[in-house]
């Protein structure tokens, strides 16, 4: 089992290092080794594996709302939130904003029901990125706004919207929100 944990992390810094092919090779690995243990797979294991395979491609999305629903059946709210922030954010990348929406607003709920307060301010900051995307100025300012949370990436996500946001509106105080995301990047 320490194995299969060692392999699942090795998975997840390849996944968060933007290295699919590697993050799936370990992951694999992992899978592999917990079934021939007798043992399902870590539900986290799986949404890392699907998040990797949509991050390599963006018609590979099968695998992360299957890790989602396996995540929500074993009552991992842990992987469930991961997986509801990375359907979420690579769809919103990929400009799939349509099939983004309900992983949005169906992960707010989930989160907001689970106290998962660290990883609803994250979706908030996704979700102020996909009304950005599309031109959204005033809702992807308000989801910003609401994205405080403690963690330095979605704070940073949160002000990059802001601040694109407010350049795009003619903002004074775009310049200075911007400077605060390239600080938190140097950081």
């Amino acid at each position: 089992e320490q194995l299969v944990t060692a392999y699942s992390m090795k998975s997840k810094l390849s996944m968060l290092d933007i290295r699919p092919e590697n993050a799936i090779a370990w992951g694999e690995k992992a899978i592999a080794l917990a079934k021939r243990h007798g043992s399902e797979p870590p539900a986290d294991l799986l949404v890392t594996i699907g998040s990797a395979r949509l991050q390599r491609s963006a018609d590979d999305s099968a695998n992360l709302p299957d890790a989602l629903r396996i995540s929500i059946e074993r009552s991992d709210h842990r992987a469930a939130s991961r997986a509801y922030i990375n359907l979420a954010d690579e769809l919103t990348f990929h400009m799939r904003y349509d099939e983004a929406r309900p992983y949005i607003e169906d992960g707010l709920a989930f989160l907001e029901r689970h106290d998962l307060l660290a990883a609803l301010h994250h979706l908030r900051a996704v979700r102020a990125r996909w009304h950005l995307d599309q031109g959204r100025w005033v809702e992807a300012e308000q989801d910003a706004q609401q994205a405080t949370g403690l963690d330095n990436t979605s704070r940073a996500l949160a002000a990059l919207a802001a601040g694109v946001s407010r350049t795009r509106r003619g903002d004074s105080s775009a310049a200075a929100t911007l400077e605060y995301v390239a600080r938190r990047a140097d950081a």
